[in-house]
């Protein structure tokens, strides 16, 4: 033992061991046996608490661990619980959780070292400490080898409990759990216990009772934050988490995911960070202000930050300077607060306001507020008034902070609807057909007296009041908070394939873009749920009839680095064809691009002056039956559209769209509709009725509504 633990052997080993109750030691193993060998080996030669059982749950090992641990059977009490498949972390603990015999249930890293009274000191955690949820150990990085990156941390602090954080993580703002103390030189604790927020599983105690009480952990994660939510639940429920100060470990990391796929890695991380801010974000953003304010440092050791937007010309003269601004400044500093000065400067983009400011005073009439980004959706922003600062300034700190603790606790509003797309919150938005998909939707409910805001994948999370969440599910998935009394419904327009039996569970109506899917889904899934096609906004879809087509042939789409299916069937071809859309520098189809935009304002006009439009789907959206937006659009402005092959298309345009099934049926069909200009008029003006009769926004709008009364 080393002898940094020398002080923390004669601090345990002077206590009376309790060994009343059975402790059932679950470790989780997939091609772990150099791990298992060091870990097995502590536990056999280290001195601590004896009433224990050992259940190793083996996901599906090909490398011997099976044979390595049935040569222990003798030597601990151990059993194995050998699955076929790779199961997540949250299943495989919880079966052996049923399976155990213990009062008390203790998840164990299988990269873990242990040392002399580790069990004592957390079993003594849990019994003196009140309302004990999880009780976690202080870990340590082992001695690292030479060139390993991590290497200056050698028998440093790895995890001494988890805080949270205000990061970015895949360009949205995100509340980031982290080790605490990471990488500070390891000290004795003076005190045998202090309570986190939460505590890693890679040594987490917990009364079975307790555990399945709570229900487990949340088995629709998958390798990631399983057991901070494990802890959020905990103290939901009323329960307190702690650290055993006197148990310490070494804790060699990444035991079971090391070898796995880093694609894979990187999908399942991306969906446990969206399903943790679907049950946790709101909750702790609150948690985090009120931290912040109040100074306690439990959630977060985070300050309260206050960043001032000003011209750096105007402030080098000081007889300029507001004298309110600088006197609230002062008083913010006073009170512990952090202040941050944002002015414009050749290395930095003053706009880029950062995650970490909760309060932004724009203090010039030079800085435009709709130009910033890279900030959290709730930071509360105090503008410029010509000859006056607002009331916040004025009135001092105390205005401030009541400012935003009352942003965190208003009423929900039964008039109030956020649309929530899954384009990103910057300029490249505007490539989203979501956007303006949302925008549409956006304006026919404000029609109807309604107060809509859309959200931009980037603040979903934010504080709102609206009672109404419409998801237009995109190919990002939006998990909704389960206990915030708000009302969810998904409008499911794209990426079906995506979307899991579990997400449709989570909301509280469900839309489905096609009779086909409708038919598909019913039966499987627990809401009520109903059938809504995509459709188009006359308002934005304009088109002047002047008779002169300008494009012969035209198709308005991105690539998404995919050769699409008509394109591939047209070309090369003798005739005149037009592109507008990105992406398309790796096929033959750049050739034929003008221009990788245009504005969706002006959409409509391109498509009524083409003689053909072209129209196909994604791969999936076939599948489903699925008919694209832009065939509603295109209709809507007289045009007259051939399409890939779908009896949906069929069946809703009575014949208005042509479709066509293989390259020599393509060919055939632009060949004859090109010189057939009444037969064209004809179908486009018939598809044109039929899409402003009964495809519109406002048409969608009147089904969302009925909806909406039905749920409450």
């Amino acid at each position: 033992m080393p002898n940094i633990f020398s002080q923390l052997k004669r601090i345990v080993s002077n206590r009376k061991r309790q060994d009343d109750a059975l402790v059932s030691v679950i470790i989780l193993n997939r091609n772990g046996k150099d791990k298992l060998q060091i870990l097995f080996n502590s536990l056999k030669k280290c001195n601590f608490y004896r009433n224990f059982e050992v259940i190793v749950v083996d996901n599906g090992s090909t490398d011997d661990s099976l044979t390595f641990m049935q040569s222990w059977a003798g030597q601990l009490p151990l059993r194995v619980i050998a699955n076929a498949d790779n199961m997540t972390f949250s299943a495989a603990n919880n079966i052996a959780a049923k399976d155990a015999k213990g009062e008390y249930l203790l998840f164990l890293n299988n990269d873990i070292e242990i040392t002399d009274n580790w069990l004592d000191s957390l079993m003594e955690t849990m019994k003196n400490t009140e309302n004990p949820g999880a009780i976690g150990a202080r870990l340590l990085y082992p001695e690292l080898p030479e060139g390993h990156p991590q290497r200056e941390k050698s028998k440093k602090i790895q995890h001494d409990g988890i805080a949270f954080k205000d990061k970015t993580r895949d360009k949205t703002y995100f509340i980031q759990p982290y080790n605490m103390k990471n990488g500070e030189e390891y000290e004795v604790a003076s005190e045998p216990y202090t309570e986190r927020i939460a505590v890693t599983a890679a040594v987490l105690l917990v009364r079975k009772t307790v555990f399945d009480e709570i229900g487990g952990f949340d088995e629709n994660y998958n390798y990631g934050y399983e057991d901070v939510d494990l802890c959020l639940e905990l103290r939901k429920a009323g329960y307190r988490n702690y650290m055993a100060n006197q148990c310490v470990v070494y804790h060699y990391e990444f035991g079971t995911q090391s070898l796995d796929n880093e694609d894979e890695i990187k999908t399942r991380r991306r969906h446990n960070m969206e399903w943790f801010k679907g049950k946790w974000q709101i909750y702790l953003s609150e948690q985090l202000l009120s931290d912040k304010i109040l100074k306690k440092h439990f959630y977060t050791e985070q300050i309260l930050t206050l960043s001032i937007c000003y011209d750096a010309e105007q402030w080098e003269h000081k007889e300029q300077r507001p004298r309110p601004l600088i006197k609230f400044i002062k008083e913010w500093k006073k009170q512990g607060y952090k202040v941050r000065y944002i002015h414009p400067r050749e290395d930095k983009d003053w706009y880029d306001i950062g995650v970490g400011t909760d309060v932004c005073i724009i203090a010039t009439d030079k800085f435009d507020v709709e130009n910033m980004y890279h900030m959290k959706s709730d930071v509360l922003i105090v503008p410029w008034v010509s000859d006056s600062y607002n009331a916040i300034v004025n009135q001092g700190v105390d205005t401030c902070i009541n400012m935003l603790q009352t942003n965190m606790h208003e009423e929900l509003d039964e008039k109030q609807i956020d649309v929530l797309g899954a384009m990103p919150g910057d300029e490249s938005k505007k490539y989203w057909g979501d956007w303006h998909y949302a925008l549409a939707l956006k304006k026919e409910f404000e029609k109807q007296g309604y107060k809509v805001v859309v959200r931009t994948r980037n603040d979903w999370y934010a504080h709102s009041n609206a009672k109404y969440r419409i998801v237009l599910r995109g190919n990002r998935a939006y998990y909704p908070t389960t206990d915030d009394n708000k009302k969810y419904i998904m409008w499911n327009i794209s990426h079906p394939e995506d979307v899991t039996i579990k997400e449709y569970n989570l909301y509280d109506y469900v839309f489905f873009a096609s009779q086909r899917m409708l038919d598909m889904y019913q039966s499987q899934i627990i809401p009520p749920a109903g059938v809504l096609l995509q459709c188009t906004d006359p308002e934005t879809m304009q088109a002047t009839d002047n008779h002169d087509k300008k494009y012969e042939l035209l198709f308005v789409g991105n690539s998404r680095n995919v050769y699409r299916q008509i394109l591939k069937d047209l070309l090369p071809t003798e005739h005149h064809l037009t592109v507008y859309g990105r992406h398309w520098e790796a096929y033959p189809v750049q050739d034929y691009v003008v221009s990788d935009y245009i504005d969706n304002e002006k959409v409509g006009q391109a498509y009524h002056d083409a003689k053909i439009l072209l129209n196909d789907h994604w791969d999936d959206m076939r599948q489903y039956g699925i008919i694209s937006n832009r065939i509603f659009d295109a209709l809507a402005v007289g045009a007259f559209v051939i399409s890939d092959d779908m009896t949906e298309i069929v069946e809703t345009f009575d014949g208005a769209v042509v479709t066509y099934t293989d390259r020599e049926d393509l060919q055939q069909k632009i060949d004859y509709y090109l010189q057939a200009d009444a037969e064209r008029e004809k179908k486009a003006k018939c598809g044109q009725e039929i899409v402003l009769r009964e495809h519109t926004f406002a048409k969608r709008v009147e089904s969302i509504r009925c909806v909406i009364e039905m749920i409450g």
